[in-house]
C-alpha cells in the first residue's frame, strides 16, 4: 500500500523535500480526503487491520514523514557527541532564566522584599471560617411517606 508521501525514495526527497512536505501538508489538510483515502485502502487491500488502525496506520506514517522531511534542515549532528557550549547557554541556562523570571518575578515584585516598588502590604494574618446550613429537605420513601433530615440522622 503505497501512500501519497511515499511515492518517492528519501533520496529523491532531499532535493524536492519542501515541495513534497507542502503538497503533503495540504493533502493532509483537506477535510475528509486522508479518510476516503482510509476507507478506500481498507476495502481495496488485504489488510489484518480494521478501519481505525488503517487510519492510524496512516496518521503515524504522515508524522514520520513530516518529521524526516521537516527536519533535514537542521544541523546534523552525530548521535552522542556533546552539546556545544553556545547551544547549551542559549537554550539551556538562557531559556530556564527567563522561565523562572516568569513564574517567580510576580511573586517577588508584589512582596515585602521591594518596599520601595510597592505600597506595605498590611494584612499581618487571616482567618476562614466554613458553616453547613442544612435545611429541611423532605424525602419520600418507597412506601410514600415523608421522610426529614432528622429522620435519615436516626438511620444512619
Amino acid at each position: 500500500m503505497r501512500k501519497p508521501s511515499s511515492v518517492l525514495s528519501y533520496e529523491e526527497l532531499d532535493t524536492l523535500g519542501d515541495i513534497c512536505k507542502l503538497l503533503s501538508d495540504v493533502y493532509y489538510m483537506v477535510p475528509f480526503l486522508v479518510e476516503l483515502r482510509c476507507l478506500i485502502d481498507f476495502t481495496f487491500h488485504k489488510t489484518s487491520l480494521d478501519m481505525f488502525q488503517t487510519m492510524a496506520l496512516y496518521s503515524y506514517h504522515y508524522e514520520i514523514y513530516s518529521a524526516r522531511i521537516g527536519n533535514q534542515w537542521y544541523v546534523p549532528k552525530i548521535l552522542g557527541s556533546a552539546v556545544e557550549p553556545l547551544d547549551k547557554c542559549i537554550f539551556g541556562w538562557l531559556m530556564t532564566g527567563i522561565i523562572l523570571t516568569l513564574v517567580v518575578g510576580p511573586l517577588i515584585l508584589f512582596s515585602d522584599l521591594m518596599p520601595g516598588l510597592v505600597g506595605f502590604n498590611p494584612v499581618l494574618s487571616s482567618d476562614v471560617s466554613v458553616f453547613i446550613n442544612m435545611n429541611q429537605t423532605r424525602y419520600s420513601d418507597f412506601q410514600g411517606s415523608i421522610l426529614t433530615n432528622d429522620y435519615l440522622r436516626e438511620i444512619d
